[in-house]
């Protein structure tokens, strides 16, 4: 488990330091192919009725409240490339941690 927590923190410090000055058109072009890779995802389950309807809107009205506030944030942020370098590197350092705990339960380690 130490092995992943460290090549984890490694990657995520690469991702950090590989971001430039292009933060907010990288930021920007992962929002893309996200958003495309769900909604071929969600086409995918809603043609085979595994969708919860409920559940997906609860989840789309987070994704909108928590896009408006990341948006105003990284506006914000814009005017100060150095602090948003910073937020954008926690952030994927703290879901790589989260994933790898996540996993880790998961295979019983």
């Amino acid at each position: 488990m130490l092995l992943f927590i460290v090549s984890g923190t490694i990657v995520g410090f690469v991702i950090g330091l590989l971001g430039g000055d292009g933060s907010i058109a990288a930021i920007g072009s992962s929002l893309v192919s996200v958003d495309t890779f769900g909604l071929m995802t969600a086409i995918s389950y809603t043609l085979s009725d595994l969708v919860n309807w409920w559940i997906m809107f609860e989840f789309v009205g987070g994704g909108v409240d928590g896009g408006t506030v990341g948006a105003w944030l990284a506006a914000r942020l814009s005017k100060q490339q150095c602090t948003l370098h910073y937020v954008f590197s926690g952030v994927v350092m703290l879901v790589t941690i989260y994933m790898l705990i996540i996993n880790a339960e998961a295979l019983d380690w």
